[in-house]
C-alpha cells in the first residue's frame, strides 16, 4: 500500500486512462454528452508536468479518479489503473476475447463471463443489442471512445466501458471478430494501492473531531 504519489502516476499514458475513466463517469453523473463542468485537460497536464512536486500537482486529478471511483465502481478499479506493476498502452481487441463486468438486467449471474460464451444464449444476445443501442442515444460520440481493460491470460477483463462494449456489440450485428478500441492494461506482480492524498488527511480530520466529542 503507497500512501504518496510515486512517479509513476505522472506517466502520459496513464493520465489518459483516469481521464477517459472520469469523462465518463461525470457524463454518467450529469447526464451530459459532453461533461466540461471541470478542466481535466488542465488537471492532467497539471499532473503530468508536476511543476511544483507530485503530491502538490497530482492531488486534485487523483482525488477526483478515487472519488469517482468509489461511487461508481465498488470494485475498486484503482488497484489496477494506479498499481505500479501494471503498464498501458492503447491498442484494440477482439470482442470474443473480452469478459464483461457487469450483471445483465434479467439474466443474473453473468458477471465476469467471457462475451463469447454469454451470446450463445439468444435472449441475452438480443437483450445486449438492445442496451447497447440504447446506450449510444444516451452518451452520443462518447459512445466510440475507448474501453479500459486489464488483460488475464488470453482475455481482457472490463474495467470501464460495458455500455460501450454492447454499443460495439450491436453496432456491428454481434460480429464478435470486430474489434473494439481499449487502453489496455498489463499487469505483472503485486498490484500496489496508491491512496489518494486527500483520504489519510480526511480520516485523521475525522479521527481528530471523534476524539475531542467523546473527550
Amino acid at each position: 500500500m503507497i500512501a504518496k504519489y510515486p512517479e509513476h502516476l505522472t506517466q502520459e499514458l496513464r493520465l489518459k486512462v483516469v481521464k477517459s475513466y472520469i469523462l465518463h463517469e461525470l457524463a454518467s453523473l450529469t447526464r451530459d454528452k459532453t461533461p466540461d463542468i471541470i478542466n481535466i485537460d488542465g488537471l492532467v497536464k497539471k499532473c503530468h508536468e508536476h511543476k511544483k512536486g507530485i503530491e502538490e500537482d497530482c492531488k486534485e486529478i487523483y482525488d477526483l479518479f478515487y472519488g469517482l471511483s468509489l461511487m461508481f465502481k465498488r470494485k475498486f478499479i484503482a488497484k489496477d489503473i494506479t498499481a505500479e506493476s501494471c503498464t498501458w498502452k492503447e491498442g484494440s481487441v477482439k470482442l470474443k476475447d473480452l469478459i464483461i463486468s457487469t450483471e445483465i438486467q434479467g439474466f443474473p449471474g453473468y458477471k465476469y463471463k467471457n462475451i463469447e460464451e454469454i451470446v450463445k444464449n439468444e435472449d441475452i444476445k438480443r437483450k445486449l443489442c438492445e442496451d447497447g443501442k440504447n446506450y449510444g442515444n444516451r452518451r452520443g460520440k462518447l459512445a466510440e471512445d475507448p474501453i479500459i481493460v486489464v488483460q488475464e491470460g488470453s482475455k481482457y477483463r472490463i474495467l470501464d466501458g460495458n455500455g460501450r462494449t454492447f454499443y460495439k456489440l450491436s453496432k456491428e450485428n454481434c460480429d464478435l471478430n470486430k474489434e473494439i478500441n481499449a487502453y489496455i492494461g498489463e499487469c505483472n506482480g503485486i498490484r500496489n494501492i496508491c491512496i489518494p492524498f486527500g483520504i489519510p488527511h480526511f480520516i485523521e480530520g475525522y479521527e481528530g473531531e471523534r476524539s475531542n466529542t467523546n473527550s
